[in-house]
């Protein structure tokens, strides 16, 4: 035991109590550990429709290695430009949350002119693994990747 001054001895408690809550918590390393798979699972599990719609639009271009631009992208998927940029901000954060990379859909200026920025010459991209991990994900789920009709496979 060690001595505490008065003024403190609430905040320490705390401490120790929140310290003690999650040495509890954790599972011993590399048991019960989730890996990016779980966390990929999980998050395309919280997807709504459109959401996997676009999940899936998104990974069919990137494993066929095409520059996929956000109006092309939530066209395919059946929403509008806005939502798909809603979409990815969601899956993001989902995927964030689940454990996953915390960055999962980015993306980078297409061409146009030098310094000006829109959303329309704005390219999707996400890193290769993450995209077939969706993908089998979604075969899984029976919904294939492709989820709207318009959709390449």
């Amino acid at each position: 035991m060690v001595p505490v001054p008065e003024e403190l001895a609430a905040k320490v408690q705390t401490f120790v109590s929140w310290k003690d809550a999650q040495a509890n918590a954790e599972p011993p390393s590399g048991e019960g550990q989730p890996t990016v798979d779980d966390a990929i699972a999980r998050a395309f599990a919280r997807l709504d429709d459109a959401g996997r719609a676009l999940v899936g639009v998104v990974a069919d271009a990137t494993l066929e290695a095409e520059e996929l631009r956000v109006p092309e992208a939530a066209r395919r998927a059946g929403v509008t430009t806005r939502e798909a940029l809603g979409i990815l901000l969601e899956v993001n954060s989902i995927i964030a949350a689940e454990g996953g990379p915390p960055l999962a859909f980015g993306g980078k200026p297409g061409e146009g002119s030098p310094g000006e920025f829109t959303w329309d010459s704005y390219v999707i991209a996400a890193p290769e693994a993450l995209v077939r991990q969706l993908a089998e994900v979604a075969r899984a789920h029976g919904s294939g990747t492709a989820a709207r009709p318009g959709t390449r496979r």
